[in-house]
């Protein structure tokens, strides 16, 4: 049933939310990979287990991974997983998507070299408060 992931090298997950898909990436699916390997998610994050997929991170079964989308309510965590990398849920990218973040770039910048951290948009509070 699972012949294709004994040898691969990568395992790219583009799965939709959906009943049948919800926890289908875990540990008892990912061990069954050889190692080590490299994950990507680009499917909705409650398709994998980030707990198990943490855990094979930080023993090197999995090499090193990559979150496109991952649960927020984790995102502190994961910031401290250094064969992890994260990016901004940006693996779909629309018509103007460069457009409208180069104005929230420029925003942003203009913001911090005046010092007015308060006005920038979009931010991550990584301690809960505001700078």
């Amino acid at each position: 049933k699972y012949q294709a992931l004994k040898n691969c090298k990568y395992l790219i997950n583009l799965l939709p939310e959906h009943p049948e898909t919800i926890g289908f990436v875990d540990r008892a699916l990912l061990v069954k990979i050889k190692e080590p390997f490299f994950y990507i998610n680009f499917g909705r994050y409650m398709t994998h287990k980030e707990e198990d997929l943490i855990e094979l991170l930080d023993s090197k079964k999995i090499s090193a991974a990559a979150f496109d989308v991952f649960d927020p309510s984790s995102f502190k965590s994961l910031l401290n997983i250094k064969n992890l990398i994260l990016t901004p849920h940006v693996a779909s990218v629309s018509k103007d998507f460069w457009k409208k973040e180069m104005k929230l770039i420029s925003h942003n910048l203009e913001c911090y070299v005046n010092k007015d951290l308060t006005s920038m948009k979009n931010l991550i509070f990584l301690e809960g408060k505001n700078p």
